[in-house]
């Protein structure tokens, strides 16, 4: 058996280790007070059964929906276990782990779009997971779907490269020596995240000698170590600010263009997997939100390798573009805003609205698209970006919006193919089609609301 056939039984063991390891924690779960998550579960296995049910009779759609259920397999399993009496601890690796599993298991199928299905699949089940849950402690799905989102762009963008067949599985690869660095940095609790950075830094020497062949590859992991330890320190729970947010978001984009020039798409990608493993091992949600906009400059340039000819046609001055910049940053803002207002007002048929929501996220930006052609597709990848940041200046302090907005970008890129025949439709088509998908938003929007009990009557108080 050769390396790239080992990764993925590779990637499964270290997952044990990681479940069994509890980081060495020996600390209590402290979530315990909160209400039970079971109707998310329930309605996320509903989900996932659909989709791959549906998909027996459309040979090119079932890779797609075997995707998005293993990618909501694996988040929903390091939700699972985040639940488990001395397990909360060990959330800084394990779901890094099975995110990482997602992907390496993958090409045991094989199954071409399968890793950005995966993307979505895992970032919606973390999403739905937290429903009726006012405090959200156990952010494992979340770490998982960042890790599946930046582990599969990676993997995409080295297929591209000129890295050869290692270049396919780059981001398997690199997700393995974080998994191994988060475990050796649990040792010493106090410096876990210095530990592990500087064990990723050491491991970019043989990687940019002896694995990728390319010296450049040392500078984009070496800095990227460091840059991880600077956002984990400027960004933390009990230390942050809009002017601390901004820094860091501008500091991640400036270092995900000096990756660029350095190792093109590839280095940016790379960048990525090490900035959210690092601050994922180092228990840092604030900082993860910072990501956002450098991860989905990474969707994109994936984007951007399978749909050229659409990227071509962006225009930043033209509508229909600014119009997708709103759709995008919008639509995570509100998936986000019900969740804390409305999901807990109800527990089984808001966990419905909930599961309702998985699919209208899909719908909204194929509607979008079709509306507003291939520049508003490339308009709502980079508002699907802003929307994390937006959220952190609004007190957002979890990981969920920048899961959820690259997830919708793996989606987009996914869906891109099957709705190009109609995005060219003339002017009479689209406002037919604006009706219908109009009428479609407010009897669903209308459903959503009644099963939150959004709509329900005060009860009037008693007079004395």
């Amino acid at each position: 058996m050769g390396i790239i056939q080992a990764l993925p039984f590779v990637a499964i063991a270290l997952a044990v280790i990681t479940f069994l390891a509890r980081d060495l924690s020996k600390s209590k779960p402290d979530d315990t007070a909160n209400p039970s998550p079971a109707v998310a579960f329930l309605m996320l296995a509903g989900l996932v059964a659909l989709a791959i049910f549906g998909g027996l009779g459309y040979p090119t759609y079932m890779p797609a929906a075997l995707g998005f259920g293993i990618g909501a397999g694996a988040a929903a399993l390091s939700y699972a276990v985040g639940l488990m009496t001395n397990q909360n601890q060990a959330g800084r690796t394990f779901p890094m782990a099975m995110g990482v599993v997602a992907i390496a298991v993958l090409p045991l199928f094989p199954l071409e779009t399968a890793p950005l299905a995966a993307i979505f699949g895992a970032a919606a089940s973390a999403w739905l997971l937290s429903f009726n849950r006012a405090d959200e402690p156990n952010y494992w799905g979340a770490r998982c779907a960042l890790t599946v989102a930046s582990v599969g762009a990676m993997n995409a963008l080295g297929k591209v490269s000129d890295r050869g067949e290692l270049g396919s599985h780059a981001g398997v690869i690199l997700g393995l020596i974080l998994v191994v660095a988060g475990l050796a940095g649990a040792a010493v609790p106090k410096m876990r995240i210095g530990i592990a950075a500087a064990l990723v830094a050491a491991a970019s020497w043989p990687l940019a000698d002896r694995v990728f062949g390319s010296p450049t590859i040392l500078v984009v992991g070496a800095g990227a170590a460091v840059l991880a330890l600077v956002a984990h320190f400027l960004l933390n729970d009990e230390n942050v600010d809009t002017v601390r947010l901004v820094v860091a978001v501008i500091l991640w984009v400036a270092a995900g263009t000096s990756a660029f020039g350095y190792e093109r798409a590839f280095g940016m990608a790379m960048l990525f997997v090490i900035a959210q493993g690092l601050l994922s091992i180092g228990g840092n949600q604030v900082s993860l939100t910072s990501l956002g906009p450098l991860g989905a400059i990474v969707l994109y340039r994936v984007f951007r390798e399978n749909h050229l000819e659409a990227t071509r046609a962006y225009d930043i001055g033209q509508h229909y573009a600014m119009i997708g910049i709103l759709v995008g940053l919008c639509l995570p803002v509100l998936a986000q805003e019900w969740q804390r207002v409305y999901a807990g007002k109800t527990k089984f048929f808001g966990g419905i609205a909930g599961a309702i929501w998985i699919p209208l996220m899909l719908a909204v930006p194929a509607g979008a698209a079709i509306l507003l052609g291939a520049k508003g597709v490339v308009g709502m990848l980079f508002g699907f970006g802003l929307a994390p940041m937006v959220e952190a200046m609004r007190g957002d302090r979890t990981a969920h919006p920048a899961s959820l907005a690259l997830g919708l970008s793996g989606a987009m890129t996914l869906s891109y193919p099957w709705l190009e025949p109609y995005l060219e439709i003339d002017r009479d088509g689209k406002l037919r089609a604006l009706a219908f998908i109009v009428g479609a938003l407010f009897v669903v929007g209308v459903v959503i609301a009644v099963l939150s009990g959004a709509v329900t009557r005060p009860k009037k108080e008693a007079t004395s």
